[in-house]
């Protein structure tokens, strides 16, 4: 095999890409989790717009771990379990300040989904 590399072509188009970075958190995320009972024509997507709505500053993260449909539920719901992860680049998070906005996302999805923790 025969390879020939253009190595003034290379390095003019690497120096085109700008490198961005930031640095890590100095802080550990929290997560905290929700299960809900909702309709089914209720889609994740709506719940996490719903919650990133009320919190964008700490909230990073808005995440589906399970979907459940079938006996002991009624054939128009479906439980959703969902992890919400929060993070402060300098500070350590209060649990007081994550029960807070845990507290506006759950009135906020009782309110405009008509969901139910389980």
């Amino acid at each position: 095999y025969y390879a020939e590399l253009d190595w003034d072509k290379l390095i003019a188009l690497s120096n085109k890409n700008k490198v961005k970075y930031k640095a890590l958190p100095k802080t550990q995320f929290v997560r905290r989790d929700f299960s809900l009972l909702i309709d089914k024509s209720v889609k994740f997507d709506d719940i996490r717009k719903i919650a990133l709505g009320i919190d964008n500053n700490t909230l990073k993260k808005v995440g589906l771990f399970d979907v459940y449909e079938g006996k002991n539920l009624d054939k128009t719901k479906k439980s959703y379990a969902v992890s919400f992860y929060f993070q402060d680049q300098e500070n350590t998070l209060q649990d007081e300040l994550v029960d807070g906005i845990m507290n506006k996302i759950r009135t906020d999805l009782e309110g405009k989904l008509s969901a139910e923790l389980r």
